[in-house]
């Protein structure tokens, strides 16, 4: 899949018209998540790397800052553990990180820097020096909600750097919904990736039912104004003011 897309953003007609410009930048920001032939930009543009790991720490990111990451201790974020892993528990988390470090340096990572050298034939630097040569490393993970590890100076933790700080008032009508709950409310969305409305009707029939049962009641963004069934303890809207409604 990161292949396909990667190869799919680069022949993209807006990107290559970028890449054939004089246009400058100051630094490069890029997702850290199986689009690592796109480090190139920074190497093309001759500007500092930054990434930007949403998943949090992981051997995808900290790689690029030379981070450490003990298997004794420190889990990985594809497991199931915490950082009070049994013996049995460490010996599994070295062993998937083992497999997962052959899987990128075997498999994976030579299948990105075939596409970097095939878009970027000019580069100084291969796709592998410019990757374990970032300038930071942005995590949206925080400490509050995550588990005591290491890190290195320039590979930082900016969890919650977008959530507003202030709140501004609800619409009348859901701001009513809201407080008129004697045992709280659930909000549920499925981000902007997934659109509720295209769910298969007996999976839809489902969560309502979910919801019926429950004395909470809910906010549900779903993209159509009808939604047959729906109960009364549920809320529909395509777009909620997310931010205030959490704070």
């Amino acid at each position: 899949m990161g292949l396909n897309m990667t190869r799919i953003f680069l022949e993209e007609n807006n990107v290559k018209a970028l890449l054939a410009s004089n246009q400058t930048f100051d630094a490069i920001i890029c997702e850290i998540f199986l689009s690592e032939a796109l480090y190139g930009l920074s190497e093309h543009y001759n500007v500092p790397l930054i990434g930007l790991g949403t998943f949090g720490a992981h051997a995808w990111n900290t790689d690029m800052v030379g981070s450490p990451s003990p298997p004794s201790y420190v889990a990985n974020s594809l497991l199931p553990f915490n950082e009070r892993m049994t013996l049995w528990q460490r010996v599994g988390n070295f062993a998937f990180g083992i497999f997962e470090r052959l899987l990128l340096d075997l498999y994976y990572l030579p299948k990105q820097a075939a596409i970097y050298k095939e878009y970027f034939p000019n580069n100084k630097r291969d796709m592998y020096e410019v990757r374990r040569n970032a300038a930071l490393v942005l995590l949206n993970q925080h400490v509050s909600l995550s588990f005591s590890r290491p890190y290195v100076h320039n590979q930082i933790e900016v969890g919650g750097m977008h959530i507003n700080r202030k709140r501004s008032p609800l619409p009348a009508d859901l701001e009513r919904f809201i407080n008129e709950s004697k045992h709280g409310v659930i909000y549920f969305s499925m981000g902007s990736n997934v659109r509720s409305k295209f769910l298969p009707v007996e999976k839809r029939k489902a969560i309502l039912e979910t919801f019926r049962g429950l004395k909470q009641r809910v906010l549900w963004k779903f993209e159509d104004p009808k939604l047959e069934g729906k109960p009364d303890n549920v809320y529909i809207s395509e777009w909620f003011p997310q931010d205030d409604i959490l704070a």
